[in-house]
């Protein structure tokens, strides 16, 4: 994978993309050639030297082979997986014990405006959307349903986060805040206790 990006990297950040042209080779062929924006990602990860992209092309794309056609895609460092086997194991036994979710990976070698910055791997972005995380929508009078939450530290920074008793981290990811009522929240948040 090939990613130029118009402005110099050093301007990406978790929060800001910048423009860029995406280009894929598979076996010695053009097998992508599209705009799109990137951002780093992941909140532990995007602190070490070997950082994570998250890419938002302008129109929907199938990436090697990986089923389905999407706008955003998740590009992870491997940067803790120093053999490059854990994160495709773990994903093919998810996938061989049936999870619900399993984000289906492909390995590539990235190159950004000329350097080479290692193997990743392109994955499904984890979000909620049919093909890759289908839940059942709620409805604002309802409470049970279907909800993402990620645990992660970092969450406390987030607009929707809470903390249990427990000491359980999560933030809300969806519904998103603009839909999500009180009773909802008090319920996920009840539910962690």
């Amino acid at each position: 994978m090939i990613i130029n990006a118009k402005n110099q990297v050093k301007t990406l950040s978790l929060e800001h993309y910048i423009d860029s042209r995406i280009l894929i080779v598979s076996n010695n062929k053009l097998d992508l050639n599209q705009t799109a924006s990137i951002r780093f990602r992941g909140h532990s990860t995007s602190g070490r030297p070997k950082k994570p992209y998250k890419i938002k092309f302008d129109k929907k794309q199938k990436i090697l082979g990986i089923s389905g056609k999407y706008k955003k895609w998740a590009i992870l460092a491997n940067h803790y997986d120093k053999y490059l086997i854990g994160n495709i194991l773990a994903f093919k036994i998810s996938e061989m014990i049936r999870l619900k979710f399993t984000p289906r990976c492909e390995p590539v070698d990235i190159i950004v405006n000329g350097n080479f910055r290692g193997n990743y791997f392109i994955c499904d972005q984890v979000e909620v959307k049919e093909g890759r995380i289908d839940i059942e929508e709620i409805s604002d009078n309802d409470i049970s349903g279907g909800y993402l939450i990620e645990n992660d530290i970092r969450a406390l920074e987030e607009e929707k986060f809470f903390l249990t008793n427990r000491g359980i981290i999560g933030e809300i990811k969806y519904p998103d805040s603009e839909d999500i009522t009180k009773e909802q929240e008090n319920y996920i948040k009840k539910i962690f206790e």
